[in-house]
């Protein structure tokens, strides 16, 4: 049986590794994002899908917050891992997903800004 400090270093490690993964994504993400619009790949809503103007500006904001949110998702597992605090994975899940939640809705207020609910530019 492992002891307790050997499972929390496993858990940094996998947090680490789940963050520099996501960071790696997004950056492909931001360097390839989806041309046309589709149902697979991309920032996905019925507003951002009205047409390809909106697609290309919702992800191109998207990729952006997405490099941004997986930055501060690996800076802060890395300080996490150094502090050695309890609750570390509970507090790298809240970053996770508030950091997922944080940039779908500043790219929904993205398009809110900069296009009305026909689809044309303001």
């Amino acid at each position: 049986m492992k002891d307790l400090a050997t499972v929390n270093q496993e858990v940094i490690w996998a947090m680490i590794t789940i963050a520099f993964i996501m960071l790696c994504i997004a950056v492909f993400y931001y360097k390839n994002p989806p041309v046309k619009i589709n149902k697979l790949y991309g920032y996905r809503t019925r507003h951002s899908m009205k047409n390809q103007e909106i697609w290309t500006a919702a992800n191109k904001h998207s990729s952006i917050m997405f490099i941004n949110h997986a930055l501060i998702l690996f800076v802060s597992t890395v300080v996490l891992s150094f502090l050695k605090i309890p609750y570390s994975l509970l507090i790298f899940l809240v970053v996770l997903l508030g950091g997922i939640l944080f940039g779908a809705l500043r790219t929904s207020q993205f398009l809110k800004n900069n296009f009305d609910q026909e689809g044309n530019k303001k």
